[in-house]
């Protein structure tokens, strides 16, 4: 674990190759395709490429918890809505709803004295939701780990919930 930077060489501003030129000449020429925003289903903008911050932080619980809340009820809102309209989901919006998933189920369980019970009922809902979303859903490519990934962070979300209500009944 050295601190050593590696130097990555850009690449080639050419786009036609060399008379002759070898596969890994070829690949420099290659120029990776421009990243756009495309709305999502309905005219939705997508979420998945704007920022937004995964870390609850220590200072303000509460508020975190329900910013991390509504971007998971937005996020698996969209993701039902592409999953009804048959569209393919990206790696993009999985993980951050995983990313979302972790960050709250983390927080009931260190403190579940210090969660409000209405917060773990949404919660729960939303993790209940991305279980059965997932089930089946069509990805991009690339993203069958991501999917992988928020089904286990979805199920583990949605056991935590259970273990919560289960230890702290209704009064």
């Amino acid at each position: 674990a050295g601190g050593g930077a590696t130097t990555v060489a850009p690449l080639a501003t050419s786009t036609e190759p060399a008379p002759g030129a070898e596969p890994a000449q070829l690949a420099a020429v290659i120029q990776p395709p421009a990243l756009s925003a495309p709305a999502g289903p309905a005219g939705i903008a997508s979420l998945e490429t704007q920022p937004h911050e995964n870390v609850l932080a220590e200072s303000d619980p509460v508020l975190n918890i329900a910013n991390a809340l509504d971007r998971l009820v937005t996020n698996i809102g969209e993701l039902g809505l592409r999953a009804q309209l048959r569209e393919p989901i990206s790696a993009g919006l999985l993980h951050a709803i995983s990313e979302d998933l972790a960050g709250v189920t983390e927080r009931i369980s260190e403190g579940p004295d210090s969660v409000d019970r209405a917060d773990v009922i949404v919660f729960a809902q939303q993790a209940v939701d991305g279980v059965t979303i997932m089930k089946e859903l069509l990805v991009d490519g690339d993203a069958s780990g991501a999917l992988a990934a928020a089904r286990i962070t979805a199920e583990l979300g949605r056991s935590t919930a259970a273990l919560y209500f289960f230890h702290n009944p209704p009064n």
